[in-house]
């Protein structure tokens, strides 16, 4: 019986060469970004193609000590890795906001709410003002930093918002929709939401 790897060689040899190279740009994609989303335009074309090969791009990530893990009910691919050289990390600040989006995500998820967008979603100031509330002895960042973490969030999908692409949009709209999107609960997992809530206050000392 052959093996994973001598499945792929051989897979990958009688294919087209078409194939051979859009699978070797959805595989360069994939590592690069670390997360694809098939709902998110770009991504789609590479998570349809890798999910329909999903063994032997599994196979291709586990010969680099990578994991390649489809979460198959939101429709998101991710590689896991412990090599913190090869996972992409935030920013503190973006990191305190990332967290902050994900507690509200659950929590309008939980409520069963109706929101303005298909994914639950805030209002710009409004979560500009929870910053405040979480945590009220300390000065609120200037617009402009609250403005570059959410563009940061933004590129690692974890949100998403039309304001952002206006010059000044965030910060001068405090009615803008902000997007917060499924990708939160892969790179967020749920079981971690307590802990997160217990040590947002930590995460704000740090960044003092």
């Amino acid at each position: 019986m052959a093996t994973p790897f001598e499945e792929l060689a051989t897979w990958h040899s009688t294919s087209s060469s078409g194939m051979q190279s859009r699978f070797s740009n959805a595989l360069a994609l994939m590592l690069r970004e670390g997360l694809i989303w098939r709902d998110e335009g770009a991504d789609l074309e590479t998570y349809n193609l890798l999910v329909r090969h999903l063994a032997h791009a599994k196979e291709y990530f586990s010969m680099a000590g990578l994991k390649l893990i489809h979460h198959e009910r939101l429709h998101i691919l991710q590689l896991a890795s412990e090599q913190p050289g090869l996972r992409r990390s935030l920013s503190k600040e973006t990191t305190l906001w990332a967290l902050i989006c994900r507690l509200i995500y659950s929590e309008i998820k939980e409520s069963g709410s109706l929101t303005l967008s298909r994914y639950p979603s805030v209002l710009s100031g409004d979560l500009y003002m929870r910053y405040a509330e979480l945590f009220p002895a300390r000065n609120l960042r200037k617009k402009t930093a609250f403005a570059e973490a959410l563009a940061e969030l933004s590129a690692s999908k974890m949100i998403r918002s039309s304001a952002l692409t206006t010059s000044g949009g965030i910060m001068t709209d405090p009615d803008a929709v902000i997007e917060l999107l499924p990708t939160l609960e892969v790179l967020i997992p749920v079981t971690r939401l307590k802990e997160i809530s217990d040590r947002l206050g930590e995460f704000g000392a740090c960044l003092n």
